[in-house]
């Protein structure tokens, strides 16, 4: 239990035993949190100070969460691995930065209620763009969790298009995809949900 403020890196060779502690990572410079498996915390807050020079918080193993993910300030880096929030509830995300904290590689969020839940992406190959996406469950799912990543390689290609999509009025036609990059959200552990919405924040996309 406690709180624990760090401004170096984390490393822990053996066993973290969380209880019901808080972690915050407030340096300024890169912070990596180092385990040989991956590592669990019970509440993680990132306030990193140096996103604008291109300084983040960085995995190099997968991080679970299995209270709440604060993020305040700065950025996350989890390429080639993965930050997990295990908690179910939408508001497990409490997420207040005015900055555009984001989050670099997958991200996986447990989903078990109605709701709007939160996915605060970008890419480290265009850092200065953020892209969320929101899932919003309009009923009761089966609970799970959605592994979310925005990508940018390989190119989506146009694939299946055109595509009508008569959900609204009048209809339109999906011609084009773009190739600034694109979200990948996959249902895991036995979510499902017939009865939801999705909304996507395209910052950086240009017609080309």
């Amino acid at each position: 239990d406690g709180t624990f403020r760090l401004g170096g890196h984390w490393t822990n060779p053996g066993t973290f035993s969380y209880g019901l502690s808080t972690v915050i990572f407030n340096g300024s410079a890169e912070q990596l949190i180092a385990r040989p498996s991956p590592e669990t915390f019970y509440n993680l807050s990132i306030e990193n100070t140096g996103a604008s020079s291109g300084l983040t918080v960085k995995l190099t193993n997968t991080v679970q969460v299995i209270g709440t993910l604060y993020m305040k300030i700065g950025n996350v880096t989890a390429t080639g691995f993965k930050l997990q929030l295990v908690n179910q509830a939408a508001a497990s995300l409490n997420y207040t930065s005015t900055t555009g904290s984001r989050i670099f590689g997958q991200f996986e969020r447990g989903v078990g209620q109605a709701g709007n839940y939160l996915f605060p992406m970008g890419n480290i190959s265009r850092p200065s763009y953020y892209n969320p996406a929101n899932l919003i469950t309009n009923t009761t799912p089966t609970v799970g969790s959605v592994l979310t990543e925005f990508l940018n390689s390989p190119a989506p290609g146009n694939a299946g298009l055109p595509l009508a999509d008569v959900s609204v009025n009048p209809g339109v036609e999906v011609d084009s995809a773009y190739t600034a990059g694109y979200w990948s959200m996959t249902a895991r552990n036995s979510f499902s949900t017939s009865n939801f919405s999705v909304t996507l924040d395209a910052a950086g996309f240009t017609n080309s």
